[in-house]
């Protein structure tokens, strides 16, 4: 029987590792930045002008986009030669601060689509090049703005959002997943063998009745009816990079899922696996995390394995922390959503379709699947689908910081703070204050204290019992719904979103020992 087990789970993992890598083996999908520079020479100077615009998501029209570029400036400026073009999958350091909001150190302009630098060895000349550009497109909509070293801009966004056809995604995802959860709900009797989760085993199981808990299935129906609809439509140009992102997802959503219905996946299985989607996600989307805000580490993170191997940590992390809290109705999907919430709000600000669009679909998926998960439980997650939740949820925490310079890394982290700061005290008090392991099981959790203690004393009549489970939920979407709010007003400022981070963290312990203490009164 050990033997069986072994080699079930053996296979799992080479079998998920060797799709993956076929898969990764394929020339990963990138994102382009058209790099511009022309050089005007007189008796006096040499002037530089480099041009730098949003990314494009192809090659080809990279390309396009130079060579309008190119024939637009010769034609104002004969006397200008192109000295350099390139379509950059990556950008340096001082090319990120010119679409930043952080302040200049040189001469620029925002021009429409991209921004405009003015270099010369005599600092005079490249201040004159720019004011004369500034004052030249004038009557033009919208005129080229000279800025001057020190300047603070608004950030350049990489995508203006389609306001009419990004909500077809939230709906798209919310139909497809509430008709598949509907389907798996109705047709139990024929997977129940295998689908079900029974009440009769386990600290953490508060239902009454055996639910089918591979609602990960449904989630993964909506996300690849989204997928489909961007590719047949012509508006919605993320396609390519969603559908890698899903693909990505396959190792963590798999292990969970296989564990749903074979219960032979364990947990260190399964964190292997989502380091294995997330060191794929990290390659194929060009996302590891090279900035964390934390004096001398981020010099460090410049190198890349390094920098691979610290986004596999977080973000399998954070997978984990969602699956932690996935113990009551609508727990884990409705903290997602309000994160989800967040992202999606700040995306919108930083016009970043690419983030908006996937947090909107995502969204829609979780409200399909809540109509029947929250408040009476009829279907549940699973491993699969609070790996595959956690999954996209972290990735998204990650791009949006890889993607937008101007967001502190410490934004989603405290978005996140519910379950992060659940999975670390949880690690402390299991390890150090129990010394128990970390992988087993308890009814420690904030979520459980807050069901034996602030619920289930209210819960004695027959309609309170049947609905004492999906009543623990609000509680914690309040706490969610106020770190999300207070992330997206200090997205900018680390040190605001460090001391939040630290206070909720302190919240967090004074709430756990309070309902703590009060179990042991209660036993005594």
């Amino acid at each position: 029987m050990k033997l069986a087990s072994a080699t079930v789970r053996l296979a799992l993992l080479t079998t998920l590792l060797a799709l993956a890598l076929l898969f990764a083996a394929k020339a990963p999908p990138r994102q382009f930045h058209p790099l511009l520079s022309f050089e005007v020479s007189d008796q006096r100077d040499t002037l530089t002008l480099s041009f730098i615009f949003q990314m494009q998501n192809s090659q080809t029209a990279c390309e396009a986009l130079m060579g309008k570029v190119v024939r637009e400036t010769l034609k104002q400026c004969p006397q200008c030669r192109v000295s350099e073009s390139n379509c950059a999958t990556h950008l340096n350091e001082a090319q990120r601060t010119l679409l930043s909001p952080a302040p200049l150190t040189e001469y620029a302009a925002r021009i429409s689509g991209g921004a405009l630098l003015f270099q010369a060895s005599n600092p005079r000349h490249a201040h004159d090049a720019c004011i004369l550009a500034d004052t030249a497109t004038r009557p033009a909509s919208p005129p080229m703005r000279c800025d001057l070293p020190g300047a603070l801009r608004p950030p350049l966004t990489t995508r203006i959002i389609d306001v009419l056809w990004s909500p077809v995604l939230f709906l798209a995802g919310l139909a497809a997943t509430w008709l598949a959860s509907w389907l798996i709900i109705r047709y139990e009797h024929l997977h129940a063998r295998f689908s079900h989760d029974h009440t009769h085993h386990g600290p953490q199981k508060y239902h009454k009745v055996p639910t089918p808990r591979i609602g990960g299935l449904a989630l993964m129906t909506g996300l690849l009816f989204g997928h489909g609809l961007m590719l047949v439509s012509e508006v919605l140009k993320f396609e390519q990079l969603f559908g890698v992102l899903l693909l990505a997802a396959l190792p963590a959503f798999g292990g969970g899922f296989v564990e749903d219905v074979t219960r032979k996946v364990g947990v260190a299985e399964r964190l292997i696996l989502t380091m294995i989607a997330a060191v794929l996600a990290a390659w194929l989307l060009g996302s590891p995390l090279k900035r964390l805000d934390v004096p001398g580490l981020d010099t460090v993170l410049a190198w890349l394995p390094l920098a691979i191997a610290v986004t596999a940590f977080a973000v399998s992390g954070v997978t984990n922390a969602i699956n932690i809290i996935d113990g009551t109705h609508g727990l884990a999907a409705g903290t997602a959503l309000i994160a989800l919430g967040g992202f999606a709000t700040l995306s919108w600000q930083l016009g970043d379709g690419f983030i908006f669009d996937t947090s909107l679909i995502l969204a829609g998926c979780l409200f399909g699947f809540m109509a029947w998960n929250w408040p009476r439980g009829k279907i549940f997650l699973g491993d699969g689908g609070a790996y595959l939740m956690g999954f996209l949820l972290a990735e998204i925490a990650v791009l949006i910081v890889v993607r937008n310079p101007a967001v502190s890394p410490w934004f989603p982290l405290v978005v996140l703070a519910y379950p992060v700061v659940e999975t670390l005290y949880s690690i402390y008090r299991r390890k150090l204050l129990h010394q128990t392991a970390t992988g087993q099981p308890d009814n420690h959790h904030l979520h459980q204290l807050i069901h034996d203690h602030l619920v289930a004393p209210h819960g004695n009549n027959r309609r309170w019992s049947l609905n004492r489970n999906s009543r623990v939920a609000p509680y914690l979407w309040f706490q969610a719904a106020m770190l999300s709010v207070l992330g997206v007003l200090f997205w900018d400022s680390t040190d605001s979103l460090v001391i939040l981070f630290l206070l909720y963290a302190l919240f967090y312990v004074i709430n756990h020992r309070w309902l703590s203490s009060y179990r042991r009164r209660a036993i005594s």
